[in-house]
């Protein structure tokens, strides 16, 4: 596993500085994922710069207000599994399933999608609004998680898209 760089673990910091700032938009998602995310993301650096050129494809060639995050998501997954791209690597190793989300080699799994395409769009304003956004149905967990954090129990977030 190669060691990050200070460019690598500062951008890491500034994206976990949006999501802390914009915290009322993601807490209507898994907390337990949240938790996930936040352990994968400095170390998938390379998937969200690829999610966020690929985004930004997507507004340049097509005559469309949103499209899907979750086909942006399969055409990195595609590209980790058949290329070496900005979004994944050729090595037959990398779609085994890892536990350690420090794993560079880790399979890129659905759950990201909704933290990482609500992050895109906050950090680049050229894409807000490009992907539709819902609550997760977690029958309550998410509730309780943000509840510990602090956030107000008054607090019924607003969809971040409308």
């Amino acid at each position: 596993m190669s060691s990050r760089s200070r460019t690598d673990i500062l951008k890491s910091q500034y994206l976990k500085n949006i999501i802390k700032d914009n915290l009322p938009i993601f807490n209507e998602l898994d907390g337990v994922t949240y938790l996930l995310f936040l352990q994968w993301l400095p170390y998938n650096l390379h998937v969200y710069d690829a999610f966020v050129e690929y985004a930004r494809q997507l507004v340049n060639t097509q005559n469309r207000n949103r499209y899907s995050a979750g086909a942006v998501w399969q055409r990195l997954r595609w590209d980790t599994m058949i290329q070496q791209t900005p979004g994944g690597t050729k090595d037959a190793e990398y779609n085994r399933d890892v536990d350690d989300p420090t794993d560079e080699r880790r399979k890129l799994n659905d759950r990201y999608v909704a933290f990482l395409s609500r992050l895109v769009m906050l950090e680049n304003p050229e894409l807000y609004g490009v992907f539709l956004t819902r609550a997760k149905k977690t029958k309550g967990k998410a509730f309780s998680f943000w509840k510990t954090l602090g956030t107000d129990e008054q607090y019924h977030p607003k969809p971040f898209i409308t």
